[in-house]
C-alpha cells in the first residue's frame, strides 16, 4: 500500500527534527562571562560595517548592555566622524549584492579615521551577498575579495585588531513542502545560496583558525537546544538559519539579536585582550 501524503509529511518532520547533528561549542555562555565581555568593550573604540543583520544584532547589544548593567555606547556614524570617547560606532556599508562596495567601504572609513584610532574593526556581509541575484558568483570569489580586505587594512593599520566574520544564513521555507522535499531528496529555493554560504564560512573557518572569530553562521544555525540546524546534501551538513531566531527567514528576531549579540560581544572582547 502506497503511503498518504499526510503519512510522508509526518515522517519528513520527525526526520527533520530528529536526525541533526549538536554544535556543542555553541551552548549559551555564562553571565559573568558576559558582563566581562561587555565591560572589555565599554572601555574600547570599535568600529563594525554592516546591513540590516547587523542592526539586529547592535538591538541585541543594546539589551545586553542594559541586562547586565554596563553602558556600552552604541553610535551610529553614518553622516558625521566618531567622537573621541570609547564605543561601538557602526554604519551601513556599501550595498546589499554588492560585497565590493562593502570592502571598499569598509577600507575608506578605516582610512579617514583619526586619532583616537579604532582599537578592532569588524566587516560582515549579509546573507544576501551570496545569494542568486549577488553580483558574485561564487563564494570563492567572495572569500578572495574578503581576504584581499583583510590584507590591505592590516597593512596600512597594523596596530588595528581584526575580529573575522562568517556570512549569514538563510532559513528554510516555512511549511510542510520544505520537510516533503527533504524526505524526496528534493532542493528549495534557499539551498543553493545557502551551499554557498557554507562553502564560504568553510574557508573563513579554515583560512582564519587561530583569530577572533564571530561565527555568525554557527551562531544562527545552533538551536537552542544544541542541535544543528540544516539539511544534507551530498554527504555533507549545509547549515540553515534555525526558524527560531528569525522574523522573515532572513533577520533576527528577540531571541536571535540576543544570541548574535552575546557572540559578537564575545569575539570583540577576545580580540581586545
Amino acid at each position: 500500500m502506497r503511503p498518504s501524503v499526510a503519512t510522508l509529511i509526518a515522517l519528513a518532520l520527525s526526520t527533520a527534527v530528529g536526525c541533526q547533528p549538536e554544535h556543542p561549542a555553541q551552548q549559551a555562555h555564562p553571565g559573568a562571562e558576559v558582563r566581562a565581555a561587555l565591560t572589555t568593550l565599554s572601555r574600547a573604540r570599535i568600529f563594525f560595517g554592516h546591513q540590516s543583520v547587523g542592526r539586529d544584532i547592535l538591538r541585541g547589544v543594546e539589551s545586553l548592555s542594559v541586562e547586565y548593567h554596563v553602558p556600552v555606547r552604541v553610535v551610529a556614524i553614518d553622516d558625521r566622524p566618531p567622537d573621541r570617547a570609547p564605543g561601538l560606532f557602526n554604519t551601513n556599508i556599501g550595498s546589499n549584492g554588492d560585497p565590493a562596495s562593502k570592502c571598499e567601504a569598509f577600507n575608506a572609513i578605516l582610512d579617514q579615521s583619526v586619532e583616537p584610532y579604532y582599537d578592532v574593526a569588524v566587516l560582515k556581509f549579509c546573507y544576501v551577498d551570496l545569494d542568486d541575484e549577488s553580483n558574485v558568483a561564487t563564494a570563492g570569489e567572495l572569500f578572495d575579495e574578503y581576504v584581499a580586505a583583510l590584507k590591505r587594512v592590516q597593512m596600512r593599520h597594523p596596530q588595528l585588531r581584526l575580529v573575522i566574520a562568517t556570512i549569514p544564513l538563510h532559513a528554510d521555507p516555512p511549511g510542510w513542502r520544505t520537510a516533503l522535499k527533504r524526505l524526496l531528496g528534493r532542493a528549495t529555493w534557499t539551498d543553493s545560496a545557502n551551499l554557498r554560504r557554507n562553502q564560504f564560512n568553510d574557508a573563513v573557518r579554515a583560512a582564519f583558525a587561530n583569530r577572533p572569530l564571530f561565527d555568525v553562521a554557527r551562531l544562527e544555525s545552533t538551536r537552542a537546544d544544541g542541535s544543528a540546524n540544516g539539511f544534507e546534501t551530498e554527504g555533507r551538513h549545509v547549515e540553515t538559519l534555525a526558524a527560531e531566531y528569525t522574523t522573515d527567514g532572513g533577520h533576527l528576531n528577540t531571541a536571535g539579536q540576543r544570541r548574535l549579540a552575546t557572540g559578537f560581544v564575545l569575539a570583540v572582547a577576545n580580540a581586545l585582550r
